[in-house]
């Protein structure tokens, strides 16, 4: 493989930018701002919600959506409707065409890219986080998600939504102890989400 320095990419969708930048002037997130620093940084933006994932595409490829293929969460094909994934790509995204320079390459929960195993590198694809079954021990990892020799420490990093705690979301919703959960499911959303989120961070 050829030696070079190492380049991260970090994407964080719904984040505020405006806080994050007020946040990182002001000293609250020096690890930010060393990674500001030593790059660069900027508000990725889409015009249209449903269409998210196509901006994620044009980060990762520098062509337009009608170019790279990833328009929507989900596509036609001849069993119906399937979710976008690696076969969607008409552009290779960045680390494909750096692994096929010879440089290695790996990515956590990017947009559109089952199977990870398919790709050339390490890659744990965007079915990865969210969490499936009652509890933690039927919670299969999906097949492909990553390659054979990464599943079994993968499948212990995980967090499953049964996890997390009220005590764990009171931090982050103000009027927890007002909502009544019978009918207000939303909680639940935001632990799924919070789960999700460790897990793609462990």
């Amino acid at each position: 493989m050829n030696s070079v320095n190492p380049l991260v990419l970090v994407g964080i969708a719904g984040l505020d930018w405006e806080s994050l930048s007020q946040k990182v002037a002001s000293g609250a997130l020096p690890g930010f701002a060393r990674l500001i620093d030593r790059g660069t940084s900027g508000s990725l933006a889409s015009g249209v919600p449903a269409a998210e994932i196509a901006v994620w595409g044009t980060l990762a490829t520098g062509f337009r959506p009608e170019d790279h293929g990833v328009l929507l969460p989900d596509e036609p094909w001849a069993g119906g409707l399937r979710p976008v994934g690696k076969p969607s790509w008409r552009a290779d995204p960045a680390w494909q065409r750096l692994a096929d320079a010879g440089i290695s390459t790996a990515s956590v929960n990017w947009p559109a890219s089952s199977p990870g195993e398919a790709w050339s590198g390490i890659h744990v694809d965007d079915r990865f986080p969210f969490s499936d079954g009652w509890g933690w021990d039927d919670w299969p990892l999906p097949l492909g998600v990553v390659r054979e020799d990464w599943r079994e420490d993968l499948r212990d990093l995980r967090v499953h939504v049964s996890d997390i705690t009220g005590t764990m979301l009171k931090g982050l919703v103000p009027d927890y102890e007002s909502i009544d959960q019978s009918r207000d499911h939303r909680l639940l959303g935001v632990a799924r989400q919070m789960a999700a989120f460790s897990t793609t961070h462990a």
